[in-house]
């Protein structure tokens, strides 16, 4: 069952950190507003804890690209940034 990480909008913002053991994984994927189409302007930016507690963009799911899904392994920490646009998008986790 898909959880919600970053609920749909336009304005930036950014989830909160999520904490991913060894061992575990985890497919985070875009979604449109009202579980309509993921908009081809969609852009959003996963990024990774460092040690220094400053983030880093690992991988960017866009919707134009066709790279709405990103999965990976922990130990990790993470969370995705939406920039402010037109298209009403968010992410889920799987």
């Amino acid at each position: 069952m898909a959880t919600t990480i970053l609920a749909a909008g336009t304005t930036a913002a950014t989830s909160s950190d999520i904490t991913l053991a060894a061992g575990e994984s985890v497919t985070l994927f875009l979604t449109g507003a009202s579980g309509g189409l993921t908009p081809e302007s969609a852009s959003c930016a996963v990024q990774f804890k460092r040690a220094d507690n400053s983030y880093t963009t690992a991988y960017t799911m866009e919707g134009v690209a066709n790279k709405n899904t990103a999965r990976f392994d922990g130990p990790v920490i993470f969370r995705v940034s939406r920039p402010a646009g037109s298209a009403s998008f968010g992410v889920d986790r799987a």
